[in-house]
């Protein structure tokens, strides 16, 4: 199952400075047909479009010689037929397990749901030879 866990963010300002602290709840899981928020199911036909504009925080990550990351910082944009847009921050706990929901991705890109080039972000797809056959790959994906 690809689970993430949620990260809910609590901010507070002492004297000019804002501290975030939070805590982890529920899970966030994506499955072909749909994506699961806690105990909340979206089809994804209810879905209009999926972004991941941060995707690449997990727990050990360094951020300076005094800081190393919980892998809180990453969140999921949907934005649902219906006009609700939902943002949902979660963690990773290894530096590429976004990577694990690669089939998921891949179906939601052919859904029309997910940018090719936030889906080629994620899987780590920069150089140009290999996005050419990665776009070959999913020409002929699921025939």
């Amino acid at each position: 199952m690809n689970s993430f866990k949620i990260y809910i963010p609590v901010r507070k300002f002492y004297f000019f400075q804002k501290r975030e602290k939070g805590y982890l709840e529920g899970n966030l899981i994506f499955l072909d047909n749909n994506i699961k928020i806690n105990d909340r199911v979206l089809n994804i036909d209810a879905v209009e479009m999926i972004h991941f504009p941060l995707f690449d925080d997990y727990a050990g990550k360094i951020i300076n010689a005094e800081k190393v990351s919980e892998g809180v910082d990453n969140n999921v944009m949907l934005t649902l037929k219906s006009g609700e847009k939902i943002i949902s921050n979660f963690q990773l706990t290894a530096r590429y397990q976004i990577r694990d929901i690669r089939e998921q991705l891949i179906q939601y890109y052919l859904a029309g749901k997910l940018d090719f080039l936030n889906l080629t972000a994620i899987l780590g797809i920069e150089d140009y030879n290999a996005i050419q056959n990665f776009k070959q790959t999913l020409a002929s994906y699921g025939k």
